[in-house]
């Protein structure tokens, strides 16, 4: 039975910054660690655990990525992960903003344009993480 949602914040040589736990329904990133993880990393990975069946991002998930994608220069993926049919699926989500100086040379008319690009996979790869991940969001 599914009992917490677990994540990891992870760089883009698949270092593992830190590991959070957080209860049924929801889970908190570290605000710190992801500052002090930005002046290091290139890519930022928020990765966490869902129930099964829902590889969708959240409201939370959703706002939570947007506004790290916004706050850092680094770019920064939100992975969920959950089983489907007794296989793990991991869903890449990131969002594509606008660059500052292009919304500045349209005369900062409307808002920066932003596109949301999502790739679901089953596990094709083998990240010894996201196994772990899994498993500890049952006990």
């Amino acid at each position: 039975m599914f009992r917490r949602e677990i994540g990891a914040l992870i760089d883009e040589r698949g270092f593992i910054w830190d590991i959070i736990v957080g209860d049924s329904t929801n889970l908190l990133y570290p605000d710190q660690k992801i500052w002090g993880m930005s002046k290091f990393a290139q890519k930022i990975i928020l990765a966490h655990t869902h129930p099964p069946y829902i590889s969708n991002m959240s409201g939370e998930d959703r706002s939570t990525l947007l506004a790290w994608s916004y706050a850092l220069p680094n770019r920064v993926e939100m992975q969920i992960i959950c089983k489907v049919n007794n296989r793990i699926v991991v869903r890449r989500n990131r969002f594509v903003i606008e660059p500052l100086e292009s919304w500045i040379k349209r005369g900062k008319k409307r808002e920066r344009k932003i596109k949301l690009k999502t790739q679901q996979c089953f596990r094709i790869w083998k990240k010894p993480w996201v196994d772990r991940l899994v498993e500890l969001s049952y006990l």
